[in-house]
């Protein structure tokens, strides 16, 4: 099995999480942020995430997953989010991009379905305390506009090993 990337998808900021399972290690993190490199305009924004990721993702990554976020109350922002997630499961088809339910992803990931975005952080910083260190997340932070934000990065560590997890669990 080669790389498994993992997304954690947003308009605004982009979690990527690239993990090796033959030596159950992540390999590279980073969080895309579209909010301050555009004008605003969806398009612009949609294609600047896909593009980003292209740019990062090397050929050694051979699976992608990422979070099917649930629809909020506000409409629009939820159709926005569906078109960047239509657009990324369009430009990577070859790599059969997955998506999991964020119940789904936690329960894989630490063995609970219903724990909380921090929960879910401390339990990946217990247990890869090695890669979190080496690659330079800090601890679990969701303000938006702060430039030491990890929710996202986080977000997409789980993806990615819950992604591994499920394709363990149907060999």
């Amino acid at each position: 099995m080669g790389l498994i990337l993992g997304l954690d998808i947003s308009l605004s900021a982009t979690g990527m999480a690239i993990y090796a399972p033959l030596t159950n290690h992540f390999t590279f993190v980073d969080l895309i942020r579209t909010r301050d490199k555009t004008d605003g305009e969806e398009l612009d924004r949609i294609h600047l995430i896909v593009e980003s990721i292209q740019e990062r993702i090397g050929k050694d990554v051979t699976a992608i997953g990422y979070e099917d976020g649930f629809v909020g109350k506000n409409a629009q922002a939820s159709m926005s989010l569906a078109k960047v997630r239509g657009a990324v499961a369009f430009a990577f088809f070859d790599y059969r991009p997955y998506s999991m339910q964020p119940g789904q992803i936690k329960k894989l990931c630490c063995n609970n379905g219903n724990a909380k975005k921090e929960q879910v952080a401390e339990y990946l910083r217990k247990v890869y305390a090695d890669d979190v260190a080496r690659l330079g997340i800090g601890p679990f932070n969701d303000k938006h506009l702060s430039p030491n934000k990890t929710s996202d990065i986080y977000d997409a560590m789980s993806i990615a090993l819950a992604y591994k997890r499920l394709l363990d669990s149907k060999i």
